[in-house]
């Protein structure tokens, strides 16, 4: 353990003390009374100087020590809601914080800091839990983000004070995390554990570390881990003990490692600065020195360097650069896409059984499996070391560094049979008892229905052909990614994909065909739909790369406008581009010719005949709608959108700013009345702006004290008749009526379930609305948010009161901008449960929704307020933010 010289300890009247502590020493005269003492501190809730205490007396008493440090871990034991600091780090440094103070927890964990007032960790996917799924500990409304430590989305000093414990032995580029570190927070507290801790608990196999991590002379030191000693002892005895004590002796030895903490951790307190420096193994980077945001590069001495120093811009074995100048080949591999067979037809090229080349790269990932003479691996650090034949592995492109000269592929399927397949896996391993290591974790996806596994299933595994290659869900961000690879290959498709891959590679590969669930499982069509709704995203990146035409490789080494080097560009052929199309009746819209685009892609003329429909009926603002979702992507879309003319509230183009105002504080009051009215904050309207109510109802006076106070337009969707005929009678020039249901997918017809009361105004989708009367029903046609916010993209406040259908609604949306959103919950009355409305907030905090108000009307988390936390003001950033991906409150 060691403090950076520029820190120093100060105290006054208004800050608490910043700097190391100073241990007191006890009388222990009294082995006895000191026992009493240590016992009575630890009542008390002085937890460091209770250990204090122990700590002296085990080292005065050796020969009591084995039942004082028995005692002491029966006292952590007490302590399993209690974070680090508590534990031990409060022993070793005081951090300063003060009242008021941002603090930021990087890798929170399911245990946070207890002091943090915001919350960060990359493997959040709902932000009632954390890591591993355990649910959080005193997390009290902070706000959760899910964001990677190299590239945080916060200001520049936004933070008084960042918390950054057993993250950065993880991390693929630890001078990115640490000038990240410095960049957010004005100060703050590194730990990782030591490498003699790495090696006697093997926590850097378990865990995955890559770095062993020192601080010398003030400066953290990284040294990037061989596979060799990531194995360490290769024995969990100590880890055992550690963990699951049977004796006194044993709890003696748990007790010990949090009791000499500084001895098996590495510490560092830190303000402004620090110094690190990071040592890569074989790599002919040379190590780097940091001091604050400067970068000195600094000559590796030949001790420092491995013997296999250099080697990495080496051809890989088994692989001279072929007529394309490629020197390994790594798959990113999607699971259930078809991606085992592949790696099964390249295993095979040695060959041996694939099958036994498989079980060996299984049985010990850190370590490549050498066959016929070629090299194969699947571990990240080996997969970007690039000393290989064929790698593929599960990690997403976002988390790698493949060296240039690397052919790149990967397997796509149909969205919705991927996630049958996955799903019917899963089970299959539940219902066989097959300890795949994978369940260990999703196995708790599964639930009791397919259903179930829809609301349990996190984003960035339902959508993993999208997150493989964006992180944030972003379809053209994954297109690019796709694009740049050397080959893709669909599933559909996939011996002639195969054929294809062989002939562009100069290989002799021969199809394999792998299948692993032979279960096969029923899922009801309205399960089936859900699952089409959800994956949405996904088959519009497949869209958009069949229509990208073919790919042709081009010399490795070529530059992608990101600046990171990719073995291949594309070459992009719409075939649907109609700008010379000429067409007859039935292939055109508003005297505009789609004759092309229609003979390329037939589907498309259903849309052609529904937008006719729609224009000739004259549901101009439909029609507009439907031009832009299914066809945007042509050349003459605009001109067909100049030539219908809406009736109504004018459909807005994509051009307004989605964040016109910010704040620095909320200040919200409620427009309308106590029943049908909402907290806002109106700073965050604009004069004129426009403003969807979804559930109209038989009160407006949300709408209107909107009007009268902003002079907003006001989108109401309702398809109730009460509600028709209330705003028909109160008709306003700024009140616009869509009759139709907000429902999670749009050109629909549904039910709708009349109240069972002839005076009350709500009606549902749902039949187990305890309001409704099931015997009585009409239909509705349904739109969607996602055509919602097409025609009016400048949209600030979003209210939803929609009997239950919000969390259809709410599961279906995936990139919202919208600054305010206000929703009624419905599993007061319906059989949504308050788990499900939970789901519901944690995914609109993903997006970036803060809570902003909520009232506990008919039950818990019944009417909530969330605005974006793009809305607040933050300290100015010279550089581009990227969006938060997870955000609680």
């Amino acid at each position: 353990m060691d403090v950076p010289a520029n820190v120093e300890r100060h105290r006054s009247a208004d800050q608490p003390a910043f700097g190391p502590r100073t241990i007191p020493q006890y009388d222990l005269s009294d082995m006895d009374g000191a026992l009493r003492r240590a016992r009575t501190l630890f009542e008390q809730g002085d937890i460091a100087a209770a250990f204090d205490v122990y700590e002296q007396l085990a080292t005065a008493c050796p020969q009591q020590a084995v039942p004082i440090l028995a005692e002491v871990y029966d006292q952590t034991r007490r302590l399993r809601q209690a974070d680090r600091y508590v534990l031990y780090q409060s022993r070793y440094f005081h951090f300063g914080i003060r009242p008021g103070d941002k603090v930021l927890d990087i890798g929170s964990g399911n245990v946070p800091f207890h002091a943090a007032t915001h919350l960060a960790d990359l493997a959040v996917d709902d932000d009632r839990y954390g890591r591993a799924g355990v649910p959080f500990k005193h997390v009290e409304g902070k706000p959760v983000y899910r964001c990677d430590i190299e590239q945080l989305p916060f200001g520049d000093k936004e933070f008084d004070f960042v918390y950054c414990s057993h993250v950065l032995e993880h991390v693929h580029h630890p001078e990115r995390a640490c000038r990240e570190l410095m960049r957010v927070a004005r100060r703050g507290y590194i730990e990782t554990p030591s490498p003699s801790k790495d090696l006697w608990l093997d926590t850097a196999a378990i865990s995955n570390h890559r770095w062993a991590v020192e601080v010398v002379d003030g400066k953290l030191v990284f040294t990037e881990y061989a596979p060799e000693r990531v194995r360490g002892l290769q024995c969990d005895i100590v880890r055992r003990m550690h963990c699951d004590p049977q004796s006194d002796r044993e709890k003696a030895l748990s007790a010990m490692i949090y009791l000499k903490a500084r001895i098996l951790n590495t510490m560092l307190l830190w303000e402004g600065d620090f110094e690190f420096e990071v040592r890569r193994r074989g790599s002919d980077r040379s190590r780097t020195l940091v001091i604050g945001s400067e970068m000195i590069p600094a000559p590796a001495t030949p001790s420092e360097r491995p013997e296999s120093a250099g080697r990495q811009s080496s051809p890989a074995p088994g692989l001279a650069p072929g007529p394309h100048g490629y020197e390994r080949i790594y798959h990113y591999h999607i699971r259930k896409t078809g991606g085992t067979s592949l790696n099964y037809m390249f295993l095979a090229l040695g060959g041996e059984p694939p099958e036994d080349v498989y079980r060996r790269l299984n049985a010990d990932t850190t370590r490549p499996a050498v066959s016929g003479g070629r090299v194969f691996c699947r571990h990240e650090a080996l997969i970007e070391r690039g000393e290989y034949f064929y790698a593929f592995s599960h990690t997403p492109a976002h988390a790698l560094r493949l060296p240039p000269g690397t052919f790149t592929l990967t397997c796509l399927r149909d969205p919705v049979e991927r996630v049958l397949s996955y799903y019917r896996m899963l089970l299959y391993y539940q219902v066989n008892n097959i300890a795949h290591p994978c369940m260990k974790t999703e196995s708790a996806y599964l639930g009791e229905s397919f259903s179930d596994f829809l609301t349990r299933v996190p984003p960035s595994v339902l959508l993993n052909q999208l997150y493989m290659f964006s992180e944030r869900l972003d379809v053209e961000e994954a297109f690019g990614r796709i694009t740049h690879c050397s080959h893709w290959i669909l599933l559909e498709d996939f011996d002639a994909g195969v054929r294809r891959l062989s002939e562009k590679l100069g290989i002799d590969l021969r199809p394999i065909h792998v299948r692993k669930s032979p279960l096969e499982v029923a899922v009801d069509e309205r399960d089936r739909q859900r699952l089409r709704c959800l994956l949405e995203p996904e088959y519009r990146l497949l869209d958009r790369l069949r229509r990208g035409g073919t790919i042709a490789p081009a010399r490795p080494g070529t530059r992608i406008p990101d600046g990171r080097t990719r073995s291949c560009q594309p070459e992009h052929v719409d075939p649907s581009d109609v700008s010379s199309a000429q067409g007859p009746d039935g292939c055109e819209i508003a005297g505009v010719s789609l004759r092309a685009a229609v003979q390329a892609r037939p589907e498309l003329g259903t849309w052609v005949e529904r937008i006719n429909q729609a224009v000739r009926q004259g549901r101009h603002e439909q029609a507009a709608i439907w031009v832009r979702e299914h066809l945007g992507h042509l050349a003459k879309s605009d001109l067909i959108l100049s030539r219908i003319r809406p009736a109504g509230p004018p459909v807005r183009e994509q051009s307004v700013t989605p964040w016109p105002v910010r704040v620095d504080r909320l200040q919200l009051e409620r427009i309308g009345s106590e029943y049908g009215g909402w907290m806002i904050d109106l700073r965050l309207v604009p004069q004129g702006a426009t403003i969807l109510s979804a559930g109209v109802g038989e009160d407006i006076t949300f709408d209107m004290g909107l009007i009268a106070a902003r002079d907003c337009t006001i989108i109401g969707i309702d398809p109730t008749p009460k509600a028709v005929r209330y705003v028909q009678a109160h008709a306003h020039p700024r009140l616009h009526l869509i009759a139709k249901a907000l429902a999670a997918q749009g050109g629909l017809r549904v039910r709708m379930y009349e109240n069972a009361n002839p005076d009350h105004v709500s009606e549902s989708m749902l039949a187990s609305h305890q309001a409704v009367d099931t015997g009585r029903l009409y239909e509705a046609d349904t739109v969607s948010l996602t055509e919602l916010l097409a025609a009016y993209p400048d949209a600030v406040v979003l209210k939803m009161d929609i009997e239950g259908a919000e969390y259809a609604v709410l599961e279906a949306a995936w990139d919202l901008r919208v600054p305010q959103i206000c929703v009624e919950f419905h599993h007061v009355c319906t059989d949504h449960t308050l788990e499900d409305t939970l789901r519901c907030v944690a995914h609109l905090r993903r997006m970036g929704y803060l809570v902003a108000h909520r009232i506990d009307k008919a039950g818990p988390w019944h009417e909530v307020t969330f605005v974006h936390c793009r809305c607040l003001n933050r300290p100015a950033v010279q550089h581009q933010r990227r969006e938060p991906a997870a955000v609680g409150g």
